[in-house]
């Protein structure tokens, strides 16, 4: 005890205590060791201390910086092994070494009775006890690192989530000055009062407008020459195959090629054997457009209207029917033609749809 009171004015010394309760009550001993041991590992003092006595050893057993060690002890060969067991605490093995020191079997018996079943089962306990203990830190340990990768990942996935918010604001932000932008050139267009000013510059603000991003779905469905389908809201017949993937369609006297995703079946029709009669007659026809009777200033706005459903509907070929008498709607139609952007040509159409009369347009 005189040499535990020097120890006090050290720091971070390395103790080695042997039998450290002997000489004193064991439960009065074990109460101040504990509270000793406490104080050395307080001020940095690594301590390695021996002890048969369990109450110490269960006191100290709730620390985390304390390491429990049980020696090993062969009960057969009554000797220690020098070994150790990490975590428990061990036995006494008092009247073990007693028997092995000479004493004789008949008074180690007697002193195991007056030690009682008791006290040996509490001692089982005590070690058990201790045992469980620490399994269950290490457990709590585990829970706990558990938990921690659980909150890391809540976190990265509340970042992600944020990231995620950002980029739909910034989508949005940018979709709503497109609108914006559209709608100022409508508003612009309206102002003009002229109406084939607003046609044009209302198609120009629809190419403003952001697109729609449509996922095409893949149809396994073949077509052949002959089948009646539909394109959009026209019907017509398939008279030509380009590959898988393409086909020539025959719609109101107007052959359209046409990808086939954009057809549906309406009929098949079976081709019979028959005799064609092949004549070199030139044949151009399209969608129609009556101008006949109609002012030009009338006409071209119902021509431009016209132009605009036939390319939202995918054609590239129509026909407009404006007439002879004066010439002054014909020149009024071969002007807006020559000036409208998504005209590529035009001509007169044969003699058997028109002729002079009318104008084959490519769109």
């Amino acid at each position: 005890m005189q040499q535990f009171a020097h120890i006090f004015s050290y720091r971070s010394a390395l103790i080695g205590v042997d039998e450290i309760e002997l000489g004193t009550d064991s439960d009065e001993a074990a109460a101040l060791f504990k509270v000793i041991l406490d104080d050395l590992i307080k001020r940095g003092h690594k301590v390695v201390v021996t002890t048969h006595h369990k109450r110490l050893a269960a006191l100290m057993a709730d620390r985390d910086d304390v390491e429990l060690m049980a020696a090993v002890y062969d009960e057969e060969a009554r000797r220690p092994t020098y070994e150790f067991i990490q975590g428990i605490i061990g036995k006494s093995y008092a009247f073990e070494t007693a028997s092995r020191y000479g004493i004789a079997n008949s008074l180690v018996n007697e002193a195991k009775k007056v030690y009682g079943d008791n006290s040996e089962k509490l001692s089982l306990l005590i070690e058990r006890g201790s045992q469980l203990e620490r399994e269950l830190k290490q457990k709590h340990k585990a829970v706990d690192e558990k938990l921690e990768t659980l909150q890391k990942r809540e976190l990265a996935l509340k970042e992600q989530k944020e990231e995620l918010h950002r980029e739909l604001q910034k989508q949005k932000a940018e979709l709503k000055r497109e609108y914006d932008l559209a709608i100022n050139e409508a508003k612009k267009a309206a102002r003009g009062g002229d109406v084939k000013e607003i046609h044009r510059a209302m198609n120009a603000a629809n190419k403003k407008l952001p697109r729609e991003q449509k996922e095409s779905i893949q149809r396994e469905v073949t077509f052949n020459v002959g089948d009646e389908v539909k394109y959009h809201s026209q019907s017509g017949t398939i008279v030509a195959m380009k590959g898988k993937n393409e086909a020539i369609i025959e719609v109101n006297g107007m052959k359209v090629r046409v990808k086939t995703k954009h057809l549906k079946h309406t009929k098949i029709v079976k081709q019979k054997p028959r005799t064609d009669l092949k004549l070199n007659v030139t044949k151009k026809a399209g969608l129609k457009c009556d101008l006949h009777g109609m002012r030009a200033d009338e006409a071209t706005e119902v021509l431009d209207k016209f132009l605009n459903d036939a390319l939202i509907n995918g054609w590239d070929e129509v026909i407009v029917y404006h007439g002879i008498g004066t010439g002054k709607l014909s020149y009024a139609v071969k002007e807006f033609l020559k000036q409208h952007p998504r005209v590529k040509g035009f001509e007169d159409a044969p003699q058997h749809m028109g002729g002079f009369g009318a104008k084959v347009v490519h769109l």
